[in-house]
């Protein structure tokens, strides 16, 4: 399953790592988690709102990697913050978590 993980296909590789998440040893959801994270950016729609749910779902587990992606993303410039859809999204996955009131 871990060469899963890293292919090519983002379907693929979400899949993977949703599977990881329900059944793989510590090691291998937390490489689901940063692969996850990872393919974000050339996700559909649809495969987006399968990564926050998951990444809500098993916030626990991910909340550490969760936050180290916000502080990476934070630092770089507005304009490239502004055209990215991680930071926000992972903000969205720690206000879910929290749980605060969602807009929609």
């Amino acid at each position: 399953m871990r060469a899963l993980l890293y292919d090519n296909d983002v379907e693929i590789s979400i899949s993977a790592a949703l599977m990881a998440l329900e059944a793989a040893d510590r090691r291998d959801k937390n490489v689901a988690i940063r692969m996850l994270i990872l393919v974000i950016p050339t996700a559909d729609c649809y495969l987006k709102l399968v990564i926050e749910n998951s990444l809500v779902e098993h916030y626990g587990l991910a909340e550490k990697e969760i936050k180290v992606q916000i502080m990476k993303r934070m630092k770089q410039e507005a304009k490239e913050q502004a055209a990215g859809n991680v930071l926000r999204m992972l903000r969205h996955v720690v206000r879910q978590a929290a749980g605060e009131p969602i807009d929609v």
